[in-house]
């Protein structure tokens, strides 16, 4: 099973096989008997993964245990014979859901291991931490089951759960608070908060640090190829709306739950040119104590924190493409055959039985190697 869990990119734990053409096939034989057994569940799978990230947490400099999150849609709406197939919210399209907590390093952005997944198809929610299938629930409820069951994974240092701005939601941050999960999110520019004794949405609180100049310089970045400059400021802020609770795929109208005021930090970095013109900025919630406290992050590692979150998108993406790669190479050389054949003179490239329904789906399906990115073999 070595050489199956093996992988040059730290990140992409997936399939792979020894070097020697004859032993490809029989390598991919071997890993989907193993995957298709039975006796092997999820949640069995995931506890070499979780034990793996304790022991990369036991490193004196380590404070924080940061878990990038992140739920991308895999695309099958092409590939008809994929009966798994399930919607994906409201854009019309058709595949799976799959969601990642990847631990990562606070001291290097490094991944460290997955410690959470789980798959949304048409026969339920498949997930690393149930035995069995479970029921379809709302993506910040799931994450929410998540956070929670890394959080009881008992990792030796405190948890910090990073995930992008889909999470934007008042009531889940009152419940996060209330269980004392440690948080930061991005920001949507529309929230309503109270700040300096009014309401105003953050977009206007993030004019005010501006107008006030308090944004400090943090440190050189590249942005797009060009050397670029990180400015961050923050200041404190309280959400005291009620939560409007939305359902993308099983709508209950739009209820407001009024709750208790919560006070958090609102952190907002900026990218700018050599000039000072703004390239990019992004607003990050929290409730991590300051930096003045003993346990406190400062600002500047709080956005250099959710950069490092991208880490979590590669790992979504390198194991699929990593898995397909003898069958990348099968598709170049199909297409170098046909430059040389008539289109009468192709033979079928079905190889492999009907019970071998792995490889003939690989070989008859699109196979979605990215996110943006699927190809498929017509022969």
């Amino acid at each position: 099973m070595a050489e199956h869990l093996n992988s040059a990119d730290s990140v992409a734990a997936g399939l792979r096989a020894l070097p020697g053409v004859s032993q490809a096939f029989a390598s991919t034989q071997a890993a989907w008997r193993f995957y298709g057994n039975e006796r092997i569940t999820l949640a069995h799978l995931v506890e070499p993964l979780i034990e793996s990230g304790r022991e990369a947490l036991t490193e004196p400099k380590v404070h924080y245990a940061l878990i990038a999150h992140d739920w991308p849609h895999l695309d099958y709406s092409e590939q008809g014979r994929k009966k798994d197939r399930t919607a994906l919210g409201c854009k019309n399209l058709f595949g799976s859901e799959l969601a990642t907590a990847l631990l990562i390093s606070d001291q290097t952005g490094a991944p460290l291991s997955v410690l959470w997944q789980s798959l949304l198809a048409t026969d339920g929610l498949h997930s690393t931490r149930h035995e069995e299938s479970l029921s379809e629930i709302s993506q910040l409820d799931e994450l929410t089951q998540a956070i929670k069951f890394v959080d009881d994974c008992q990792l030796g240092k405190p948890t910090v759960h990073i995930v992008d701005r889909e999470s934007d939601s008042v009531g889940h941050y009152r419940q996060w608070q209330q269980e004392n999960r440690l948080f930061v999110v991005r920001a949507k520019y529309h929230r309503m908060v109270n700040h300096a004794g009014r309401e105003k949405s953050v977009r206007e609180v993030a004019t005010a640090l501006e107008d006030t100049q308090q944004f400090r310089y943090s440190r050189e970045v590249e942005f797009k190829g060009s050397v670029a400059k990180q400015y961050v400021a923050e200041t404190k802020v309280i959400l005291a709306r009620s939560a409007k609770p939305h359902r993308t795929k099983h709508p209950t109208g739009q209820q407001r739950v009024p709750g208790e005021p919560i006070e958090l930090r609102l952190v907002v970095s900026q990218i700018k040119d050599q000039e000072g013109e703004v390239l990019s900025e992004w607003l990050l919630w929290t409730n991590l104590p300051a930096a003045a406290h003993p346990r406190g992050v400062s600002g500047e590692q709080l956005a250099e924190w959710y950069y490092w979150r991208w880490q979590v998108e590669v790992c979504q993406s390198q194991p699929v493409k990593k898995a397909w790669r003898p069958l990348r190479w099968l598709v170049a050389t199909i297409i170098y055959l046909r430059g040389l054949l008539k289109r009468e003179d192709i033979r079928d490239i079905d190889l492999f039985s009907r019970h071998d329904d792995f490889l003939d789906q690989a070989l008859r399906d699109g196979l979605a190697i990215s996110k943006r990115q699927t190809f498929q073999i017509v022969a």
